[in-house]
């Protein structure tokens, strides 16, 4: 269900009790916000806290099934760390790095990091701010790599890379980069080759992508919600923000409300002139 107070009005609510060694068991629901720069991912859900609901047994997720949920939540992890991270208007780029000679996937992993050192010192040389990255390994016919990174002139990108070809774009914000995170997450099986050798440690604990150690992470609060009552009503965005369109409520396959909502944070008068002056000037000092 999305978007409509109609419909949140026909959803039947139901305050589930029981009783365990004598006492009522409460149905507690947990609250989770994820700040993100200026937007707020909200998730309201049911809790199982202190085991106060017998569930039945879970069933197995088919492969394809599974696959699936995990690319999204990976996907999901990935934007916003790009979108706290980098920007598009202040000349941040995505990259593809492509190798003129068949390499290994152990090999290509060194000639990234290699790749890496010479541009942070191309970037400390030429005073810009330290790299910032995330990348992904593919193989498609031979391995390459996708980035999203600090943006650097083609010319002499192509020259630190020094590897093969690069193809360069200036990052895209639309939908907020979960159209660009869903790409580099993508499921994509290397060509002659399976995880079926794989010991199941490492299948389990495999990444699709990886980042450096300077990225800044999402702020994660997490509260109990103590009135159930506001499971019930549309989402409204705190002081300062305003609700995004793509709002949901419902309830989960044991009956159980959920709510997801998303709110962006409202620029005060003045600050958003000040952002694009910073932002040009940003530009034009990594032109230089």
């Amino acid at each position: 269900m999305a978007g409509s107070s109609d419909l949140v009005n026909n959803v039947i609510f139901l305050t589930i009790t029981g009783r365990a060694a004598g006492k009522e068991i409460h149905m507690p629901y947990t609250e989770k916000k994820i700040i993100i720069g200026d937007i707020m991912e909200v998730m309201r859900y049911h809790s199982t806290k202190g085991g106060s609901v017998q569930r039945g047994e879970k069933e197995k997720a088919s492969t394809p099934a599974q696959k699936k949920a995990n690319e999204i939540r990976t996907g999901n992890e990935l934007w916003r760390v790009i979108y706290i991270n980098f920007d598009g208007q202040q000349g941040d780029q995505f990259n593809t790095f492509t190798f003129a000679e068949d390499i290994g996937e152990e090999d290509a992993r060194k000639e990234w990091r290699n790749f890496t050192r010479r541009v942070r010192r191309y970037l400390k040389k030429n005073g810009l701010p330290d790299l910032k990255y995330v990348y992904t390994l593919e193989k498609q016919g031979r391995w390459h790599i996708h980035a999203v990174m600090n943006g650097i002139p083609l010319k002499d990108l192509t020259k630190l890379w020094g590897r093969g070809r690069v193809s360069s774009s200036i990052l895209d914000k639309t939908n907020d980069y979960r159209d660009l995170a869903a790409y580099i997450t993508k499921n994509i099986e290397p060509e002659g080759e399976t995880a079926a050798g794989e010991p199941e440690g490492k299948k389990k604990n495999k990444r699709s992508w990886s980042g450096s150690l300077n990225l800044e992470r999402p702020v994660v609060i997490v509260r109990e919600i103590k009135r159930e009552s506001i499971m019930r009503k549309v989402p409204t965005a705190p002081k300062g923000y305003i609700l995004l369109p793509d709002w949901e409520i419902g309830c989960d396959s044991w009956g159980n409300l959920y709510q997801r909502y998303k709110c962006r944070k409202i620029a005060a008068p003045g600050r958003k002139k000040r952002q694009e002056r910073k932002a040009k000037k940003t530009t034009a000092n990594k032109r230089r």
